[in-house]
């Protein structure tokens, strides 16, 4: 079961590499920058969807990885988060599986529940891998605890020790599907017996439309189906207008990355007030931020990238971030979590 989207999509990654790790450190691997033969296809993979996902997320990595801030994001997330993990290397090393070039697109969804704890889900993910090497090593290694199994003449790969992928197949020798059951096995029918698909769900199309499909990074959350316990908190706190977000009915984030981060979410309500109620009130707790940071002019000027305004029944939020951004933010969160430097 997902407990945590986030969490289920990290360890996805994880388990066939994620474009911010490292180079293996195995010597006798041929190192290579030559970039790898790669057309994307969103609409094939969406098409293996099933048209009932309640959140849908996209993520373009061969095309973030040759711009300068997807880059930075790289060599950042490898000191803080790869550097020592020896997990990590190994399997990089067992499989010959090189993530900063070998993972292409990943596609996330998630199947409605009436639990939040109990819904289903997992990712779609295209790239170079040998399939023969990778499954091997999943099977001898004791740390995954693999069964093989079959489900529509496909081979699926069961974890008995993971808590968030319990299985993994491969679609092609170019794409895989990995998850909880339901989702892996949602996705195997719908590749050999293709029906109604994520892109016939007519409230996500006509956004997957807006936001086109040549977008580095988007995502797609429709509330009117399902409604997120932290939603419901967010509605239940005492500000004027933050009732107004139990009236979501679709949330989408969507972002271009160059040396910038063209960024923006909207919020889709039933009616215009809703949306400018809520939009005002964010306006509110942006200028009240604003005055708690007076004696930090840098704050200021991070707030102010960040616009909030509605139109007609939608909330917008856009932001265009640079470099120079994210460097503020965590020199500042790190001086936030180490109240000795206050």
């Amino acid at each position: 079961m997902i407990k945590n989207t986030g969490l289920t999509l990290l360890l996805c990654l994880t388990l066939l590499g994620s474009a911010c790790s490292k180079e293996s450190t195995d010597s006798s691997q041929t190192q290579t920058t030559e970039k790898p033969a790669f057309k994307s296809n969103p609409q094939k993979y969406l098409a293996l969807m099933p048209e009932q996902c309640v959140i849908i997320f996209y993520a373009n990595m061969a095309k973030m990885q040759g711009k300068p801030l997807g880059k930075e994001f790289r060599l950042r997330f490898e000191e803080s988060e790869v550097k020592d993990n020896n997990a990590y290397q190994a399997f990089i090393e067992g499989t010959g599986v090189k993530p900063e070039k070998d993972l292409y697109e990943i596609w996330m969804g998630v199947l409605p529940h009436a639990d939040d704890d109990k819904k289903q889900g997992g990712i779609i993910a295209t790239g170079k891998f040998d399939k023969k090497r990778v499954t091997k090593y999943l099977l001898e290694n004791p740390r995954y605890d693999i069964e093989e199994v079959e489900y529509n003449g496909r081979k699926v790969y069961v974890s008995r020790k993971s808590r968030s992928i319990t299985e993994l197949a491969f679609l092609s020798d170019r794409a895989f599907v990995a998850g909880d059951h339901e989702w892996v096995k949602a996705v195997l029918d719908q590749a050999k017996d293709p029906k109604a698909s994520i892109l016939d769900n007519p409230a996500m199309r006509q956004q997957i439309d807006e936001i086109g499909l040549d977008t580095d990074i988007w995502g797609i959350v429709d509330l009117e189906v399902q409604t997120t316990k932290w939603i419901n908190k967010l509605a239940q706190t005492p500000f004027m207008g933050t009732s107004s977000i139990d009236k979501i009915r679709l949330l989408t984030f969507h972002s271009m990355v160059e040396n910038e981060v063209d960024m923006q979410i909207k919020a889709l309500f039933d009616s215009e007030n809703e949306a400018q109620l809520l939009a005002e009130t964010l306006i509110g707790f942006k200028a009240m931020a604003k005055l708690m940071m007076a004696d930090d002019r840098e704050a200021i000027d991070m707030l102010d990238q960040i616009k909030i305004r509605s139109q007609k029944d939608r909330l917008i939020v856009a932001a265009r971030l640079d470099e120079a951004f994210f460097n503020k933010a965590l020199e500042k969160s790190q001086t936030l979590s180490n109240p000795a430097k206050l």
